[in-house]
């Protein structure tokens, strides 16, 4: 088998999961016509990828240090299957085996990938986080284009998640042929970035609630401004499917900025500058009265977020021990979890309630929350320096 850098394994990981999750975007309709439920009852079943994903996470925070180099290998195989089980779903009950199966394998590949980016950092090659980051929103905004023209040309689920689980397997063949040769070694500086690990549950807990409300406002984007668009603005059907897109292009965009600005900006203060911008971002979108003032804002607000989890991810990889990471991490994924599952229930109470204008102000102070707290978490991390 051909030697594989872990590096280009990793980008071809993050690609691979966007296309799933790209593909189940698109499906989304088809799949809960399928299901039979209504949409409070879909968006009940789409918890149990939270309920399958919270478990794994468990484990891997368990799992012994010399296993964990193959986790991401078996994450993406449990994600071929879950597409597989998709293609081959008919009924609620063979939905919900594919949906726990998905939740499974994005808990344990979030947690798997991340460390993996930790190792190749401290191996010395340079930054990857933000840049292996981009991949996934990159490959969600091509692969859900594609997996809605399939559909309106009469390709049913099958098929189109029989091909997304070609490409899983691909990027496992790719995983398999990098886990086989030589595993990034942390240089001299990389080992003794962790030495003095998190000394306080409630730090690791700040860091996880920042990813939190970045998670709140991706859903919150992701789940209404198609919505918004067509309710509020008039817009049409093929419009307002350009807000979520315009979104994503923004999340991809952000990181990569990210990437090219780190060498000028410490990470959380560029995180934190940028942040700054959704606050504006969420604003501009509650007061636009055109599609045009509205996708732009949704571009920015993808733009403004986008570097929040890469900064979190590597804050807690910097600054926890090799025994510490996997364990940290997990907990960290557990609390950004809570931001995804309680972003759509939470906005919609809003909307109805109130308004969608009103919601997308509850955007802009998320925003300002996390503005304020990596302030916090500037200042305690350079406290705690040695």
């Amino acid at each position: 088998m051909p030697k594989v850098s872990p590096t280009l394994s990793v980008m071809f990981a993050y690609s691979a999961t966007g296309v799933f999750w790209g593909a189940f975007a698109a499906a989304t309709p088809a799949i809960m016509n399928l299901s039979g439920l209504d949409a409070g009852g879909f968006g009940l079943l789409l918890v149990v990828m939270t309920a399958g994903a919270v478990p794994a996470m468990i484990f891997l925070s368990r799992l012994p240090m010399r296993l964990m180099r193959w986790v991401l290998l078996a994450s993406l195989l449990l994600f071929a299957v879950a597409a597989l089980a998709l293609s081959q779903s008919t009924d609620l009950i063979s939905l919900t085996v594919a949906f726990l199966l998905a939740g499974a394998a994005s808990g344990a590949s979030d947690v798997a990938l991340n460390l993996r980016v930790s190792e190749i950092e401290r191996s010395g090659v340079g930054r990857l986080f933000n840049r292996a980051h981009a991949m996934f929103p990159l490959a969600y905004v091509v692969a859900s284009p594609i997996a809605g023209l399939a559909r309106e040309s009469g390709i049913g689920l099958a098929l189109i998640f029989l091909c997304v689980c070609a490409v899983l397997v691909g990027a496992a063949l790719i995983e398999t042929a990098a886990a086989m040769g030589p595993q990034p070694m942390a240089s001299a500086d990389g080992a003794e970035q962790g030495a003095g690990g998190f000394r306080s549950y409630g730090l690791l807990i700040m860091v996880g609630i920042v990813a939190a409300l970045g998670a709140f406002q991706e859903m919150a984007v992701q789940t209404w401004s198609a919505i918004f668009m067509e309710s509020v603005l008039l817009a049409s059907a093929g419009l307002s499917s350009l807000a979520p897109a315009a979104f994503t292009a923004g999340l991809s965009l952000g990181r990569f900025a990210a990437h090219l600005l780190e060498g000028i900006f410490e990470a959380v203060r560029l995180a934190m500058l940028m942040s700054a911008l959704g606050v504006f971002a969420f604003a501009m979108i509650a007061a636009s009265s055109s599609t045009l003032l509205a996708l732009v804002g949704f571009a920015l607000a993808g733009v403004a977020v986008g570097p929040i989890e890469p900064t979190v991810y590597r804050t807690v990889t910097e600054r926890t021990t090799e025994r510490q990471r996997a364990t940290a991490l997990s907990a960290v994924t557990m609390i950004v979890y809570i931001g995804y599952l309680s972003s759509p229930p939470l906005l919609g109470a809003v909307a109805q309630v109130f308004d969608y204008q009103t919601l997308w102000l509850v955007g802009a102070g998320f925003a300002l929350s996390i503005v304020v707290l990596l302030g916090v978490l500037r200042r305690t991390l350079a406290a705690k320096k040695p």
